[in-house]
This record gives C-alpha cells, sequence and structure tokens, in this order.
C-alpha cells in the first residue's frame, strides 16, 4: 500500500494600514472620551457650491451648513451608509447601503434604490456594489461591484433603470473617475498575474482585518484604544491558527510580514508569539510607542497618545504592552526590516534601535534603508529591489533548498 503526503502551502500574513494625523490646529480639544464615543461619524463631504456639509452618523446621513447649526436628518433607511458623492449640481447624493447603490434628493424625500443585485462570492465587503460616482452630467452613476466574483465597473442611469457593464476582462478595476465631459472614463485595472508576487510562487495570503483596523466603523477602529499589542494581535494569531486548523497552511512555515501599523503587529507577532511564525517582514513599524511619540511629527504623536490613553507616565502598563523593543530577546524568528530614510511618520530610528537590539541578541535579520524615501516606498527601483529582497527573504526561510548554506546574522543596514 502506497501513501502519499500531502504539501501545504506556506501562509504569509500581509499586514497594512495608515495611520492617521491630527488636524495641525484643530479647533478645541478632543478628549479620549470622545474619540471612544463617535459612531460610525464619517468625513464630511462639501457640496459642490461650497454651502453645506453631507455626512454619515448613527446610520443616517446628516446635512450641516458651513455656518454651522444642527445637522439636518436626510435619511431614515435601515442599513449603513457608505460613498457618499455629490452630484454636480449639489441637488442629489449618490451613496451605497445594504449592497446596493442609492439616490436621495438634497431637498427631501425617500431614498431611491437604483441597484438591487445579489453580492458576489469572496469578502461581504466588496462583493457587492458600492462606490458610486456621479457622471458630470447627472445622467448616470459609476460604480464599483463584485457582484460576478472579481472587481467590475458598472453605470447605473439616474432613474435605475438602464445599467451597463464597463468593465469585462475578468480582471480587477478600480480608481475610476470621469472625464470633464462626461465622455469618457479612466480606471486602473489589475490582472490575477500581477496581483501578488507571494500568491504566484505558490503561498497563501491571509489579510487580516483585526480590531483597531478600518472597514467596520469607528467603534471597530477603536476596540485598539489602551490596547495596543493585544487584542489587535488575537485576531491575527486567531487568523493564522484558523487556516492550520483548515489544513489550508503547513504549521511549520507560516510567515508573516506588514508595513507601517502592520510592520507594528509583525513586531508584537514575533515578541509575543516567538514560536508561532517562521519568518517576519517588518516594514517602517513602530518598535516602542514612547520613542515614536517623542520623535515623529505632533499630529501623529497627539493622536497616539490619545490612543495610548496618556503619556507614558500616565499609563506605563499600556505602554509597556506596546513595546515590542523590550522582548527582542525572546525572538525565535528571522528578521528582514526595511525602512525609508526620509520617513516623516514613523521614524527611522524606530527600525534603527530595533535592529540594534536584534544585534545585540544575535538574532537572524537582514536590514535595508531607502534614501528619499518617506512611509512607504515610491520610487521605482526602489519598489522592485524591496519586493525581490522581501520574496528571496520568505522564499529561504520558508521553502528553502535544501544542501544550501545559510548564512547568519547580517551587520549594520544596506543602504540602496
Amino acid at each position: 500500500m502506497s501513501t502519499r503526503r500531502l504539501a501545504l502551502p506556506s501562509l504569509v500574513l500581509v499586514l497594512s494600514m495608515r495611520m492617521l494625523a491630527s488636524p495641525a490646529q484643530p479647533a478645541a480639544r478632543i478628549t479620549l472620551e470622545d474619540l471612544v464615543s463617535v459612531d460610525g461619524l464619517s468625513v464630511p463631504l462639501l457640496s459642490p457650491g461650497g454651502r453645506d456639509f453631507a455626512f454619515t452618523a448613527d446610520g443616517q446621513i446628516k446635512f450641516l451648513s458651513v455656518d454651522g447649526g444642527w445637522p439636518v436628518v436626510l435619511t431614515t433607511t435601515p442599513g449603513g451608509k457608505s460613498g457618499l458623492n455629490w452630484s454636480a449640481d449639489g441637488r442629489r447624493l449618490g451613496f451605497a447601503s445594504q449592497g446596493s447603490i442609492w439616490v436621495v434628493d438634497t431637498d427631501g424625500g425617500p431614498p431611491r434604490r437604483l441597484t438591487n443585485h445579489p453580492a458576489g462570492a469572496g469578502d461581504p465587503r466588496t462583493a457587492v456594489d458600492r462606490s458610486p460616482r456621479w457622471s458630470p452630467r447627472g445622467t448616470w452613476i459609476l460604480f464599483e461591484t463584485g457582484r460576478r466574483g472579481n472587481n467590475d465597473l458598472m453605470l447605473v442611469s439616474d432613474d435605475g433603470k438602464r445599467t451597463n457593464l464597463v468593465t469585462d476582462s475578468g480582471n480587477d478595476a478600480s480608481a475610476a473617475s470621469w472625464s470633464p465631459d462626461g465622455q469618457r472614463i479612466a480606471y486602473v485595472e489589475r490582472s490575477p498575474e500581477y496581483f501578488s508576487g507571494v500568491l504566484k510562487v505558490g503561498y497563501v495570503v491571509l489579510e487580516p482585518n483585526y480590531r483597531g483596523s478600518t472597514g467596520y466603523g469607528e467603534k471597530f477602529r477603536n476596540l485598539n484604544v489602551e490596547d495596543s499589542g493585544g487584542g489587535e494581535l488575537d485576531d491575527v494569531v486567531a487568523g493564522a491558527r484558523y487556516l492550520v486548523d483548515q489544513g489550508l497552511a503547513d504549521r511549520k512555515r507560516l510567515g508573516i510580514g506588514g508595513g507601517s501599523h502592520g510592520g507594528t503587529m509583525v513586531a508584537y507577532a514575533i515578541t509575543k508569539q516567538p514560536d508561532l511564525f517562521k519568518v517576519a517582514i517588518e516594514l517602517y513599524g513602530v518598535v516602542d510607542r514612547a520613542t515614536y511619540n517623542e520623535r515623529t511629527n505632533r499630529n501623529a504623536a497627539a493622536r497616539w497618545t490619545m490612543k495610548m490613553g496618556g503619556t507614558p507616565d500616565e499609563k506605563p502598563q499600556v505602554y509597556r504592552k506596546a513595546n515590542a523593543l523590550a522582548d527582542v530577546s525572546k525572538i525565535a524568528t528571522p528578521v528582514l526590516v526595511m525602512h525609508g530614510e526620509e520617513d516623516p511618520q514613523v521614524p527611522p530610528y524606530e527600525s534603527a534601535q530595533l535592529v540594534a537590539a536584534l544585534k545585540k541578541h544575535g538574532k537572524e535579520y537582514s536590514y535595508f534603508t531607502y534614501p528619499k524615501e518617506g512611509h512607504g516606498f515610491s520610487q521605482r527601483d526602489h519598489r522592485l529591489d524591496a519586493w525581490g529582497k522581501q520574496l528571496a527573504f520568505l522564499k529561504k526561510y520558508l521553502q528553502p533548498a535544501y544542501g544550501q548554506s545559510v548564512t547568519s546574522t547580517t551587520d549594520d543596514a544596506v543602504r540602496r
């Protein structure tokens, strides 16, 4: 009787999050209670005439005059609302709700549902109709939809009686916009073979939307207040273990990578769960929230001081939980560290002190910095170089070629 060994794919967790900065000159001091109590308040959208703001709060669309006063409730329908978009004449608002595209007159009256199609497969947030964009003449609404399993662009007439499919290539289309005359539509299209380098070489990729992230409202966004490195990491770990339990990934070949707060999450993961991941890619993340607040820009420092509940002296335990640097000795994972040398958001000092600690404790790492790069890598040559090094790093530790030598620790940064 012969048996076959099932080769399970490696898993790479990709973590990403952009940090949000407070206004340069806030009109009033925002307290931590204010931050937590906000329920689904969207960014206000100024009308074309510059006289009113539209925004969503408590699941409804509301108006507020630029002169101030009490907001006027425009809708009372069930379901959350997103993607507000003014018509050019300022008389109508398009929005997405309950998986469909809707229109409401700004003078009042019930909203009208223009589309009503079953959702497609996959992520429920992207499997529906969303992101409406009025044509300059106000006769069509362009929107994104996942009803066919990939991200398509469609048009619906302002009365909902006609729909047209704009893209039909089987690829993902996004970032669409109208030409000024309304005769053409520009958009970005990605085909599957260019979607992710790690997908092409046999990795399962999980992008967890951990608590404290975006996409599920302000309450979810603030679930990591005074808990950075706590519940958010539990979500990531649960995702990795779930895929292992389902037989989708090999528990001996799990990798993790991310940038910005995703990079911070990588640092948390390899210090708090040192035996879970076999390779880590930490990109321009924070390893010590106290030193970050000291060195970052004023707006980011103010926001994160609120997120932490106060200063290090006021909340020592909260800052200790968020200090991956203090636990570098526990790391058992090879780490690739990358940072832009002119990062205005996460100071390069964060990566530098992480690498110094890795070196001090004799850990395996590689370290690269990129000149004239900010928070992330924008120059083509740098991006290609970084991607190539990341794929090579994953392959080295998750898909090793047996019989070849493996180097140990790497010294100081290599500048590209």
